[in-house]
């Protein structure tokens, strides 16, 4: 009775155990499996759409070489300075990268914004 949160992972049958074994408490999700979670959503996402894609298409090598960025927060993204990005073999911006790969895919850009 004396139990008030318990932190779990998002195992579904931790999540109908808790109530009948601790039934004051108030179920929390450990950041760790949220991260995780969303991490696997957006890679899923980007590699679904990989598999469509010409090898040698420039969103390809983006999200083939580039999948970091995908990663990254966007206020996180270099914006400014041009890095040499390996498989596309030019000088491009982070932002730029990614506003590439985000114009042909929507889909793409919509999970990485949430």
């Amino acid at each position: 009775q004396a139990v008030t949160h318990v932190v779990m992972d998002m195992n579904a049958s931790y999540a109908t155990l808790v109530p009948e074994l601790f039934p004051n408490a108030q179920i929390v999700i450990d950041r760790f499996h949220i991260v995780q979670l969303m991490t696997r959503a957006i890679n899923t996402i980007r590699t679904g759409i990989q598999h469509l894609l010409d090898k040698h298409s420039r969103e390809y090598k983006i999200m083939k070489n580039g999948w970091r960025l995908f990663l990254k927060k966007y206020s996180n993204l270099e914006t400014t300075h041009r890095k040499y990005m390996r498989g596309l073999n030019e000088y491009i911006t982070e932002e730029e990268a990614l506003t590439l790969v985000f114009k042909s895919f929507p889909v793409l850009e919509a999970a990485y914004l949430v």
